[in-house]
């Protein structure tokens, strides 16, 4: 990591440039905050940009430019205030998208912003956070528009080796009253429909209300009580209320 003594000097100005070959340029209220960020301990600087007192334009420049040779603590708390804003800035561009899929969303932006560091692409982060996290969340939604549309995993609602996850998802997709859906659409609907339940909720809702066992068939096979299915589909039909009857 760079001392405190190197922390002096002209801010080094930006290199990328748009896609008109326009320079990326700072805004001049960062520059100045930069400015004023290096003429203060590396420490202090680190721990203030972790804790939210600067712009994130200033937190990408010092997560940049004074990366550590190996594990820093201070510089991962910055790192991560960094993530977590970039995070907080995209979930209102994915608000088009299944719910359950927006961890996915912010993986591939993640995922992203490590691709770009150590590269010019991230200029665009100085220039501007809100552009930089729009267009990131833009290739988000678009790489998980086309998984949704195109891919049906359905060996993830498999229960056994005799119950696989094509019958789960045509068994819940009937229960629920959308024999109209694709497959597509139903294993989405499902993945919404269990993200809101324990697995033991689920596993319950599926064995009674998708396959149609009885609660003593239904607690067999998960091997626990018939007590205990009953409360869990109780709890489980509780919460899905307003999807098999929503409301007006």
């Amino acid at each position: 990591m760079k001392s405190d003594n190197h922390m002096q000097g002209a801010i080094p100005p930006l290199t990328g440039k748009t896609k008109k070959g326009i320079l990326y340029v700072r805004p001049n209220r960062i520059e100045t905050e930069i400015a004023a960020a290096l003429n203060l301990p590396l420490h202090r600087a680190f721990e203030l940009a972790a804790n939210g007192h600067f712009a994130p334009q200033t937190l990408a420049f010092f997560l940049r430019r004074f990366r550590p040779n190996g594990r820093s603590p201070s510089y991962d708390a910055m790192l991560l205030a960094f993530l977590s804003r970039i995070e907080r800035a995209g979930r209102r561009r994915l608000l088009d998208i299944p719910e359950h899929w927006h961890e996915r969303a912010h993986e591939f932006v993640q995922d992203k912003v490590f691709e770009w560091f150590g590269t010019e692409r991230m200029d665009i982060f100085e220039m501007s956070f809100a552009r930089a996290v729009e267009c990131l969340y833009l290739d988000a939604r678009a790489y998980l528009k086309l998984r949704i549309e195109t891919e049906l995993p359905t060996e993830d609602f498999a229960l056994s080796e005799e119950i696989d996850g094509e019958d789960v998802v045509d068994a819940m997709a009937g229960r629920l009253n959308r024999g109209a859906l694709t497959p597509v659409e139903a294993r989405s609907e499902l993945a919404g429909v269990m993200a809101k339940l324990t697995l033991e909720e689920g596993q319950a809702l599926i064995y009674v209300d998708g396959l149609g066992l009885i609660e003593k068939e239904a607690a067999q096979e998960m091997k626990c009580s018939v007590r205990k299915v009953g409360y869990r589909l109780k709890s489980a039909r509780e919460k899905l209320r307003d999807i098999k009857d929503p409301k007006p």
